[in-house]
């Protein structure tokens, strides 16, 4: 990761969690806060 850079990616899920977990990310910052920071998705009507 450059200088400065954030990174952000999402991934499908492995087969055995698709029936469960529709999308895995992360974040990467060059200098994270000690701090643990939840995120939560946005929220999805069900099917």
């Amino acid at each position: 990761m450059a200088s400065g850079e954030e990174r952000y990616q999402e991934f499908g899920p492995p087969p055995a969690l698709r029936p469960f977990v529709r999308t895995i990310w992360t974040y990467a910052a060059p200098a994270p806060t000690p701090v643990v920071q939840r995120a939560s998705p946005p929220t999805v009507a069900p099917n």
